[in-house]
């Protein structure tokens, strides 16, 4: 019997040592792909810094609420109208002084843009996105940068709060 309990005493250590080996092996498996995935996901193709860079470049805005304009549309007949709530992203405090002294002006030439426009061509994204391009460039003009200027322009976004067109 004793040669029986010895040769089941063996038996019970190779199933232990396998199942060691077995773990150790999948935590080394396991801790290269972690190492992998990080080394070749954590880098660009150029070299460069990944999105965590890019987020640490760009500063949060400071955003500039202005009332909601109502204007009637240029379509034949004078029939539609258009209700627009504008928020205007601006670099700095400094900015936003200067567009808050500005605002009769940008306010007027907002209208007139406004007014200027025909219904069908404001319920396109792309003619929502060109009109927030012309608005940019109307709030860069109003604190002293032309649209055309050197440098980076002041006016870093123009968002849409409110948007009806009847």
């Amino acid at each position: 019997m004793t040669g029986e309990a010895g040769k089941a005493a063996d038996s019970g250590n190779k199933g232990g040592k396998r199942i060691v080996v077995i773990a150790v092996a999948a935590v080394l498996l396991l801790a290269g792909g972690a190492g992998a995935a990080w080394y070749f996901l954590g880098r660009t193709p150029s070299g460069e810094a990944g999105p965590q860079a890019n987020a640490a470049v760009r500063k949060p805005g400071i955003f500039v609420d202005l009332d909601p304009f109502t204007v009637n549309l240029a379509d034949p007949g004078g029939e539609r109208f258009a209700q627009i709530g504008l928020v205007i992203e601006v670099a700095d405090s400094g900015t936003v002084e200067n567009l808050k002294q500005g605002m009769p002006r940008l306010r007027n030439a907002i209208l007139l843009l406004l007014s200027s426009k025909r219904g069908d061509e404001l319920l396109t994204i792309e003619g929502k996105k060109a009109l927030a391009d012309e608005v940019s460039a109307l709030a860069s003009e109003s604190i002293g940068r032309p649209a055309a200027g050197a440098g980076p322009s002041p006016v870093t976004g123009v968002h849409f709060s409110k948007f009806i067109v009847q």
